[in-house]
């Protein structure tokens, strides 16, 4: 009887609990052993599966295209500019035309009678702001030149908008004081607008 109490007690005051008692037995030990591993790698398992499981959906991913499948071809039309600012027009057309030739699977044509698709639109604003001012003389340390734009893409096929009436914006900084002009800064801004642009050429799935 005495020794039933021992092992009640020892069982009782083990930090380990039963394992503790089961490694007393070459049996039990064996099994402990391979008990552990299996139900250690068993929890990593399911919850590597529950956190795959949450990341996908909650980042909402999807094996489609990002683009239509039922447009191959793109004719951009030179965009028309509303500021006092000219020729920005040019860099803005340029450069929407190579992003739709890098960025997406469409192949830009010279010809609008044989392009699927068009895309047209406007430089609406285009201006400086100051972003740091000189506290002494009240003079812009700093400079940020925004471009605007507003675009439409039709298919020609069907007669039907795929993007109407959509507006852009893009930015670059610059700084008179570190020999940097509004010119350049402006330039990099339609390069930036040019790269929005394409991007609302997406489909919205």
């Amino acid at each position: 009887m005495t020794n039933i109490k021992n092992k009640i007690l020892n069982i009782k005051i083990c930090p380990e609990g039963i394992f503790a008692s089961l490694r007393e037995r070459p049996a039990a030990g064996i099994y402990y052993k391979k008990f552990i591993p299996i139900y250690r790698d068993s929890i990593i398992f399911i919850f590597s599966f529950l956190f795959l499981i949450f990341f996908t959906g909650c980042s909402g991913y999807t094996n489609q295209s990002l683009y239509s499948d039922e447009v191959r071809t793109v004719y951009v039309e030179m965009f028309d500019n509303t500021t006092f600012y000219r020729d920005l027009e040019y860099t803005l057309t340029d450069a929407i035309a190579k992003r739709v030739e890098t960025d997406t699977p469409y192949k830009i044509v010279s010809n609008r009678n044989t392009a699927d698709t068009i895309l047209s639109g406007k430089i609406v604003s285009m201006g400086s702001s100051a972003l740091t001012l000189d506290r002494n003389t009240g003079r812009s340390l700093e400079n940020l030149a925004e471009v605007t734009a507003r675009f439409s893409w039709k298919n020609l096929k069907t007669g039907q908008y795929i993007v109407q009436d959509s507006s852009a914006t893009s930015s670059w900084g610059y700084s008179s004081f570190q020999g940097q002009s509004f010119d350049n800064a402006s330039k990099v801004a339609a390069n930036k607008l040019a790269e929005r642009i394409v991007e609302q050429m997406q489909v919205g799935w």
